[in-house]
């Protein structure tokens, strides 16, 4: 979905005329810490894959710590077109991670059935299948994307990818100097 949205922006920008080099231009402050939630992200997929037992105990705990960096991050560009809308994003996604147990809660009935059974028998150390039980489960994996891959995506998939684009498309069109809210 991000790397969707990063495309929508560079089309959207180069409709209204941006230029992409000067994407070049777009300093970032604290980018680093987007690499470490990544870092500690692939990390968990890695433990999970590779059965690595005392990170995949952490998973839940090690998957909330990853968005520390990023709210930061968001913090250090909340100046920046985009980033409240990326912000409010990663927030509501932590809300439904942190009340499920750290695992962001698919519906089952936008998935192909192999996913649904891979979801269902624990198949991810990110996601968890949405049940009766979940918490908030509107601001859970609820938006099917039917193109490419079979997935979900949630409302605040949605609002990061909206971030995202506007960032980039604000910064192929705009001076940096003018692309403050």
């Amino acid at each position: 979905m991000h790397v969707e949205a990063a495309f929508l922006g560079i089309i959207v920008g180069w409709l209204r005329g941006g230029k992409i080099l000067r994407l070049a231009e777009l300093t970032l402050p604290g980018w680093p810490l987007a690499l470490l939630a990544l870092a500690l992200q692939l990390l968990i997929k890695g433990a999970f894959y590779y059965r690595w037992e005392l990170i995949s105990a952490a998973a839940p705990s090690l998957y909330l710590l990853s968005f520390v960096p990023l709210f930061y991050f968001v913090y250090l560009n909340r100046h920046r077109r985009g980033m409240p809308l990326l912000g409010l994003g990663l927030l509501l996604n932590l809300i439904v991670i942190a009340a499920n147990e750290g695992a962001m809660p698919v519906n089952l009935a936008g998935l192909a059935p192999l996913l649904q059974e891979q979801l269902q028998s624990g198949g991810s150390p990110l996601h968890t299948a949405l049940t009766e039980e979940t918490l908030f489960p509107l601001l859970g994996d609820q938006i099917p994307l039917t193109y490419g891959i079979n997935r979900m995506i949630s409302i605040g998939d949605i609002l990061l990818a909206l971030g995202i684009a506007l960032l980039i498309q604000q910064y192929m069109v705009a001076a940096p100097e003018s692309t403050e809210k």
